[in-house]
């Protein structure tokens, strides 16, 4: 009798720790852990590099390029990165209720990397079901299956991966303990694989609410790391801007 109940407590066991969260769910937490925040305006600065296919956008053809760079948020869902060119000029990506504009030459790694901020991290609104609606609409877009949840690792740290597994499948990657974004994968309408990842929320340089680092592959090619310096999370962005 006593082994019994000890195969059926492990059973119960194996099942508890391999249970996963819907997708739904996943979506609803993440809204939530970003909503908590209370954003309005946020600037990060930092250090952008452009290497790879990014720097055949330019008319300067280096191997690879650094600049200062700066995220501005105006939350919800405007997003804008500034930085310059090679030569000298200014650079600027935004995005605004869905619609990108670029001042400057086009690098589509910096359009990617604005888009999916502007996504996952420019989340508010005046209800919850609104800002998972607008989420689950982004992701629906990308082709990711939010039916579909299990659990992975990504640098070390368990991840909820909503999406199908094969290599060619788009998928979100959520962090389990923080239910911040982890990484996002997918391929464009020009059959372009992109994978971003956000990594380090645990940095003293903005306190969570934005990753150091902000990485952007095309295929397997890296070809943007943005590294956040300082963030000031209740910075006044002028409206004028998006």
């Amino acid at each position: 009798m006593k082994r019994l109940l000890l195969v059926c407590l492990l059973g119960l066991a194996g099942t508890a720790a391999a249970y996963v969260l819907p997708g739904g769910a996943i979506l609803r937490r993440l809204v939530e852990a970003r909503e908590e925040l209370h954003l309005v305006g946020a600037k990060v600065e930092g250090t952008l590099a452009l290497s790879g296919g990014a720097m055949a956008e330019f008319s300067n053809q280096l191997p690879e390029y650094r600049t200062d760079a700066a995220f501005l948020l105006r939350v919800p869902g405007r997003c804008r990165l500034d930085a310059t060119t090679p030569e000298g000029k200014p650079l600027a990506v935004v995005e605004a209720g869905g619609r990108r504009r670029v001042e400057g030459p086009t690098v589509a790694a910096l359009g990617v990397a604005v888009q999916e901020v502007c996504a996952l991290l420019a989340l508010r609104s005046a209800s919850e079901g609104d800002a998972r609606s607008g989420l689950e609409q982004h992701l629906r877009a990308l082709k990711v299956d939010t039916q579909k949840t299990a659990l992975g690792r990504l640098g070390g740290q368990v991840v909820y991966v909503l999406g199908g597994d094969k290599p060619t499948d788009s998928q979100l990657c959520v962090f389990k303990e923080s239910f911040l974004p982890a990484r996002m994968r997918f391929t464009d309408d020009k059959g372009v694989a992109w994978d971003v990842r956000f990594s380090d929320y645990a940095s003293p340089a903005t306190g969570g609410w934005f990753p150091r680092l902000l990485e952007v592959s095309r295929g397997t090619e890296l070809q943007a790391r943005f590294t956040t310096v300082r963030g000031d999370s209740h910075a006044s962005v002028p409206e004028r801007l998006f």
